[in-house]
Parts: C-alpha cells; structure tokens; sequence
C-alpha cells in the first residue's frame, strides 16, 4: 500500500483498490485497517487527507457487519460498491475544492476497477493458495495488477537507485521457477509497461522483456547463471544508455536476482508447480481408512447376524407345556400324596401317569375335563374323583397361560429376529460401499479441472466416485461458476458421460456442486380417481416421491374401508418405505429390507401396497405388491399382467410381499388401479379398455378406465394410475 500511495496522483484510487481486495479475500480487517492509514499518512499528511484514510476502514466495517448480522457472504458487487464510495468521497472533496474533473473521473476509473482485479488476484492467491491455476479473467486481472504494481515501483526513485530494478529479476525468477511455457515473457512485458507508463520511456518494455527472456531460459541449468546473464544484459543497456538506467539500476538488477537464489530450497519450492505425489497419498490414505472402516462395519454385520440366528433358534411352546407332562406333574404333586396311593399304583406298575394323560390332554385341548373324561380305573377305585378333575382343570388353565405367554414371547424374539438381520443387510451393504476405492487427485481430476479453467471455471476440489451409470462427480467451485451453463457441459464431455447437477451445498465462500448421471427417460403420468360416495375423504391413498435424482416411486396404498381412517394407514403405509430408497442402498437389498418389513405389520386398519419405483437411467423397475390387484405392462407387442400372490395386509398374521424387478423400454405403459377400479372391470375389463382406447396419453387412458368403471357400477374409492416411459 505504501508503493501505491507512492504512484502520484492515482496513488490513493491504486491504495484503495488494493485494500478492497484483501478485505474481500478475508484478510484480518482490524489489521490491515491501521497499516492502510499509517501507509497514506506517509503521503498524506493534511487533515483532509487523514480523513479520506479514516473512509475506507469505515465503509468496510458498516458493509461486514451487516452482512455479518444476515449470516451472509460478502459477493464482489458490494465490495465494489463500497470502493466507488470510498472514491467518490476522496474525488469529489477534491474537485469541490481544487476543481479538475479529469482528475475525479480517473481517480473513479481507477479505483473501481483496480478493486474488481485485487479481488480477483488477492482472492485467488490468498484462499486458493500460491500455487493455484488461474483463470482467463484472473489472468487479464492479474496483468492490470502487475502494470499497476510496477508503475508504482518505478516511482520509488532514492538517489537514482530505483525499486523497479530491484523487484524485476527476482519476480522473473520466481515465476520461471513454476513456468514450462514462456508465460513469465508476458508477465516482464507487463511489468516493463507498467515502468514504462511512469517514466514514458518505452526502451524499459524491451529491458524487461529481454531480462525475462534470459532468467526464463537459463533457469533451468542454473540459478546463478540466470542472475548473472540478467546482470549482464542491463550493464550492456547501461553502457549504451538505454532506457536511462545507471550503475545503481545494474547494482539493483545483481542484488534482486541474488535475493531469490539464496533463498532456502524449502522456500524456493513453494514456488514451483503443485505436485500431485502429495494429494496420490492423501488418497491411498483415505482408502486404507475405508478399507478399515468396511471391515469394522463386516464384524458389527455378523455380529447382528449372529443374534439373529440365536434369537431364531427357540423352542416351541407346545413342545415345552404338553400333556404328558402335566399329568406327570398330577400324579407326583397330587395322587403321590393321597393315602391310597399304593391302590392304583401296585395295580398299574407305577404311577397314575399314564391313565391321567387322556383328561390333561382334555383340558388343554378342549378347555376343561369332565366326568366324562375320567377313566373307569379312576372312578373305580379314586374315592376323590371331583377333586381330582378341579386339579387337573385349574393345572390346565395355569399351563395355557404359560403356553400362551410363551407363543408371543417366541413372536416377540422372532421379530427382533428379522430386525437384527435386516440391520445385518444394512450394515454389510454399507460396508460393500465403503470397501470400494475412491480416487481423487489423478489424471481425470486433473484433466478435467484444466478443462474448467479453459471455461473460466476454477475447480479447487475435484472428486470423481464410481464409474459408467453410477458415477459421481463433486466440484467445489466459486459462487459465481454455480450457474454456467460450461461446467455440466464441459463435466460431461470430459467424462464422457451425461451429467445433470443433483445439488449444490455451501462450503464457506465457494460451493459444492453435485452431479450425477444425467437421466436416460423422462416419465409422464395421469391420475383419475373418484372417492367413495357419502365420504369427505378417499381411503385410497397415492405418492409420487423422488428419492433422488434417478428414481421416481409411484405408489398406490388403497387402506382398509374407506374414509379419513383408511387414509391416514395408506400414508403410513408410503411412508414406511420411501426411507429405504432415499438411503441409496443396492435394489435388491431395498427389496429384501421391504420384504422384512412389511413381515413385521400386523394392523387391522392397515392397507394393501402398490409400487413402482423406476430408474431413469436404466428403466430398472421395482415392483412391490402386498395385498393390490393386478398392475399391468403396456408393451409395444403384448400387454403384461403383474399379480398379486399375498391378500391384504392385516387379513392373515403372517404374509410375504411380492416383491419383483422388471425391465422397462422407451414406449412402455403401466397401470397402476385400487381393487375399487380392478373389482369392477376385472383384469379382461382393464385390457379391453387398453386396446380400445389405443393412446399413449396417460392422463386420457387413465380417464378412460375411470369412466368405463364408473359405468359399470363401482361404487368403492377408485384410484388409476398410468405411466408412460419416454426416453430423453
């Protein structure tokens, strides 16, 4: 800020631009603030010129501060706003009192739009780091900042030893350290204009550019011998008194070159070009910890496994409380204590076992023993028959108690069962996932980000995951790239493979935008439906869900009844079942999982299901049937007919989905009907109305099948829905 307040007259509009720019690039303004007025005190020392020093800090301060409060990112606009502020408060005291419009207007031009360039070159240097590829704009701002930079150098004169003498070889230097293709030729000829422009000597521009030209070219044997050719170069100019440099400048030019070339290795190295070693090992090191992660999740999946297989391995109730065993415990506890036990036990050899077995397995078969019950050894020598039978009655009801207690607390361990394996499924799915490798950093990443930047695109992180249909790409790029219509395009071309943006997250000032493959068909549908008469509300329930990008669910729930009750279990029913494809987890883990789960349900109000859920990429089609009518395939040849093997949910207590996938084509239809639609055209009825209607309009089929079961008399709530799979 010192070398701009240095430049004369544009001095303040250059200092002003700059300070915009590290502001917006996040530097510490309670920092920078101070250094910024004690650097223009040096050149402005009236109290007027105290004052335009003190605006800046203070218009910044206000514009973060409210930004701040809305928890919101500060976008260029505003900083430019803020700079056009700070200028027009400097440029117009000054001509109000000393007039020159000419002057205001540059000191305006200047300010505004040297702050659009250190924004963009302080934004890309300080938070993308010094070694990041530069855009075509960052490029054009960075040339308008060097010439600026130089300009103001060239005006730091102290006893004709100049600065700009002492800062050009080593910025050469510096920049031939990471340059394999003469851009540093550019960049001295940038600084030779800006020098140039100051002294209106334009022999400077063939100074620089020569001097860039040799520390450029002999970089690459020797440091020293690029310091020395460059020394070498500005004595001939200096014998030849050209471009008024004089032993000072030549003194400048040795000591400039030497200060980059004793510089540490370790620093000299941040200047060279970025290499990829680092981030390959960063890599491999991201994968191992995958590799751990997936073995750990194994162990936790087998573990879950294991307690399912435990929990399943019960005895049954039955087998445990039989009647042998009841008329066991009978004879000991009851006829072994009776004083004339020795009766009945001498004459059959033992004790009464045998003979009570017939009345216990009376009691717990029929209820209760009766008389009847009794055999005649019993009656013919038990003088306490009717206690006897009170025993055994009150033994029985204990012993279906116990029997019942024990059935549901088999159904209760069975249950969890089947939870603890689906939570196996899950657990191994996740651990599938997660053995997979991951590769970031490589040669498509970086194909592809040098790619971006030909589009003015600047990708800082790139993460390219799977591969062909399942591929994902993650870009984290600049607010301002979000919207361009290149980076899909561009994404898509180097990949070679369609891609549409699923979302964008904020990550700080940038964004993270998320593709994946783009969808292969696109879906048209109709709904005709029709509640019950006398209802407010239809017991049929319908969703169309988009768990993501490439799949769609279209779901039909007809509840139990009709009206709001039947209602409220058809929604419960989607519900249940839309988490399991938002997880992402493979299609026939998904089915397995809604398989189990559906196994759980035991509600008397709960309803029959009927979903599709399709693959826009692929047209893979999964179909879950439990209790629904028959759905149907409307082929280009031939008409489809999807059944039902399992009745509605709540009928029987236990029941297993149908649970398919299909594969569908560009061109293909499918009905989805309630059993109100299906109950009354019947499965013939739905494809004659499909051939007579020949569309491939859904909505007018969908119509047409409403009507034509209205006709017939339906008189339950009827729902239709019909696809139709249209490739992009």
């Amino acid at each position: 800020m010192i070398l701009f307040f240095s430049a004369g007259e544009i001095g303040y509009a250059l200092a002003v631009g700059l300070f915009s720019g590290l502001v917006y690039a996040r530097q510490n303004l309670v920092i920078i603030s101070p250094l910024f007025i004690i650097a223009g005190g040096v050149f402005l020392s009236s109290w007027l010129g105290l004052v335009f020093l003190v605006v800046p800090p203070l218009v910044f301060v206000v514009l973060y501060f409210l930004y701040t409060r809305f928890k919101k990112n500060v976008p260029t606009w505003a900083v430019l706003v803020c700079t056009l502020i700070c200028a027009l408060a400097e440029g117009l005291t000054e001509l109000l009192l000393y007039g020159g419009g000419l002057r205001f207007a540059l000191t305006i031009i200047v300010s505004v739009i040297f702050a659009l360039c250190c924004t963009n070159v302080c934004y890309a240097v300080l938070i993308r780091g010094l070694k990041c590829r530069f855009t075509l704009d960052e490029y054009i701002c960075l040339g308008i900042t060097s010439v600026a930079f130089a300009y103001a150098c060239k005006a730091v004169d102290i006893y004709n030893f100049n600065l700009f003498y002492l800062i050009l070889p080593f910025a050469i230097l510096s920049l031939s350290a990471s340059d394999k293709h003469g851009r540093v030729l550019i960049a001295g000829l940038l600084l030779s204009v800006g020098a140039a422009l100051n002294a209106l000597d334009f022999t400077i521009v063939a100074v620089g550019t020569l001097l860039a030209f040799l520390g450029w070219s002999l970089l690459v044997f020797h440091r020293f011998l690029s310091v020395f050719a460059m020394t070498l170069a500005v004595a001939v100019f200096w014998l030849l008194g050209i471009g008024g440099i004089g032993y000072e400048n030549l003194i400048l030019t040795f000591l400039g070159g030497m200060a980059y070339s004793l510089l540490p290795k370790e620093i000299r190295s941040h200047f060279l070009r970025p290499s990829r070693d680092k981030t390959a090992s960063l890599c491999a090191l991201v994968n191992r910890d995958r590799c751990n992660l997936s073995g750990r999740l194994i162990s936790v999946s087998d573990v879950f496994a294991d307690l399912a297989d435990c929990l399943e391995e019960q005895e049954n109730a039955s087998s445990i409380y039989t009647s042998k065993r009841l008329s066991q415990e009978i004879a000991r506890n009851y006829c072994g204590k009776c004083p004339e036990k020795s009766k009945c036990f001498s004459a059959l050899g033992g004790d009464t076992a045998t003979i009570l077995e017939g009345m216990c397995g009376a009691v717990l078969t029929r209820g209760k023993a009766t008389i009847l019950d009794v055999p005649t050894f019993i009656t013919s020598r038990c003088v306490k028959v009717h206690n006897l039978l009170s025993v055994i009655n009150n033994a029985g009801e204990q012993y279906k108690v116990k029997i019942a207690g024990s059935k549901e607390l088999v159904s209760c361990k069975k249950m969890m069962s089947e939870q603890f394996a689906g939570m196996s499924l899950v657990l191994d799915s996740l651990s599938k996932e997660y053995g997979k490798n991951i590769t970031f950093g490589g040669e498509d990443e970086e194909t592809l980000e040098n790619e971006l930047m030909k589009h003015n695109i600047v990708a800082t992180e790139t993460l390219i995951a799977g591969a062909g249909a399942s591929s994902r790409v993650a870009l984290t790029v600049r607010d301002c790239d979000v919207g361009k219509r290149m980076l899909v395009r561009t994404v898509s071309n180097c990949l070679k493979n369609p891609y549409v943006v699923e979302k964008v997250t904020d990550k700080g000032d940038e964004k993270t935008v998320h593709l994946v493959t783009a969808p292969t068909y696109h879906i048209a549908y109709g709904i005709a439906e029709k509640k019950r008469d006398g209802e407010n509300v239809s017991g049929d329930s319908k969703a169309i869900l988009s768990p993501s990008m490439n799949k769609r669910i279209f779901a039909l729930s007809d509840g139990m009844g009709s009206g709001e009750k039947a209602s409220i279990s058809s929604q419960k029913s989607l519900s249940m079942i839309e988490n399991f494809y938002k997880a992402g987890f493979e299609d026939g883990l998904i089915l397995s999982l809604v398989n189990q789960l559906l196994r759980l349900v035991n509600d008397e109000h709960f309803s029959a299901l009927d979903i599709a859920v399709i693959d826009l990429v692929d047209g893979g089609t999964d179909i879950i049937k439990l209790g629904a009518p028959s759905s149907f395939i409307l082929r280009k040849a031939a008409i489809e007919v999807l059944k039902s093997t399992s009745p509605p949910v709540g009928i029987v207590d236990k029941l297993a989905p149908t649970t398919a996938r299909y594969q569908l084509y560009d061109g293909d239809m499918m009905v989805l009907a309630s059993d109100g639609m299906v109950d009354a055209l019947g499965e013939n009825g739905v494809i004659d109305v499909v051939n007579e209607a020949d569309t491939t309009n859904p909505q007018t089929l969908a119509d047409r099948l409403l009507d034509t079961a209205l006709d017939k008399g339906a008189e339950d709530d009827c729902t239709v829905v019909v696809l139709h799979l249209v490739a992009i």
